[in-house]
């Protein structure tokens, strides 16, 4: 698995978060939400509420906004520093009081061990070297504690066509998961689950 050129993504996503440049695929998301909707089910069926929780790549707030509501002690790491600014403008905006962003390595975090009960993200391990953050993952979930991630799938073809025919809404090193990769998971936690949603995208939930 090679390495990721971070310094791309940083400059990406800086690009993305303050231009907006991806409001043009809102339509494609759209075509997936039953995938978001049952990501959020997962959310609030661990029971939320003063868990402390890990948003692992939380552009300008993403998921992290929704898990306070439920009373969730929520921190979330991005390596955009526009990302991060943003995120926190609006936590100060509406004045919401249990969410921390910070800027932060994905796969080397600069949390102790054992640190959360949940860390959650939406298409974010398949732009980092798995293996790396698999094991990141593991190290600061406590023992009991649990990973819920959605991530696009790199088996449709049509898919495939699609990504490569619209390069400037992806970074080159970003690598959508396969059957192989969501196997790797079990190397880190001792049990894994994965529920796939129109080819495109698939969900998985990993207990260390």
């Amino acid at each position: 698995m090679k390495e990721v050129n971070k310094d791309n993504q940083k400059e990406f996503f800086d690009w993305t978060y303050g231009f907006s440049t991806r409001e043009p695929l809102s339509k494609f998301y759209t075509i997936v939400e039953s995938s978001r909707n049952y990501y959020e089910k997962l959310l609030l069926s661990s029971n939320c509420r003063n868990k402390n929780m890990l948003e692992y790549g939380c552009g300008t707030g993403s998921y992290a906004f929704f898990l306070a509501e439920y009373g969730a002690k929520v921190i979330g790491i991005d390596i955009s520093e526009t990302g991060i600014k943003l995120a926190k403008e609006r936590a100060k905006q509406e004045m919401v009081e249990n969410v921390q962003f910070l800027l932060m390595d994905a796969e080397a975090m600069e949390f102790e061990d054992n640190s959360f009960d949940i860390v959650c993200g939406t298409g974010i391990l398949h732009h980092l070297h798995l293996h790396k953050a698999l094991s990141e993952l593991a190290r600061v979930l406590n023992p009991t504690g649990k990973a819920i991630f959605i991530e696009p799938m790199g088996h449709n073809p049509m898919i495939n066509l699609y990504r490569r025919f619209t390069p400037r809404f992806r970074v080159e090193d970003e690598h959508p998961l396969t059957v192989k990769d969501l196997s790797l998971m079990k190397e880190f936690f001792h049990k894994v689950d994965w529920e796939f949603f129109s080819s495109v995208f698939a969900i998985s939930g990993a207990i260390p």
